[in-house]
């Protein structure tokens, strides 16, 4: 149903589920028409079919946690003053806090920026 609100033919279904870090994409595009969909098409297939939003979004939030790789930071051995300054950094830092936060309760606050940011924040970059 969403290929056909798109305006995509039926052979852009077996792309369906796939991200642009899918291996299947890189090499060869199963369905170059994607490429030529509008975002008012877009915005307006999330109203009518909501869950074509809420589903990959829900989904790719659980893979982007934590927000940065456990190995960055990584000192000098032996720098003890180092040491202590990543660890006050890693305390007070922003992503520290939000990855504390229940997992669905960083998802609704995620998608809750996400619904507002277009109503209120347009043009604010």
């Amino acid at each position: 149903m969403a290929l056909t609100h798109l305006g995509l033919p039926e052979h852009c279904a077996v792309a369906i589920g796939y991200s642009w870090y899918s291996p299947e994409l890189a090499s060869e595009h199963p369905c170059t028409e994607v490429f030529n969909v509008k975002r008012s098409q877009l915005l307006s297939l999330f109203v009518s079919q909501p869950s074509t939003f809420f589903t990959p979004v829900w989904r790719g939030l659980s893979e982007i946690r934590p927000f940065y790789p456990d190995y960055l930071g990584v000192t000098v051995p032996g720098s003890e003053a180092a040491v202590v300054k990543l660890k006050i950094a890693q305390s007070i830092a922003a992503s520290t806090w939000l990855m504390r936060l229940p997992e669905v309760v960083f998802k609704g606050l995620v998608i809750s920026l996400m619904l507002i940011n277009p109503v209120f924040g347009y043009g604010c970059y």
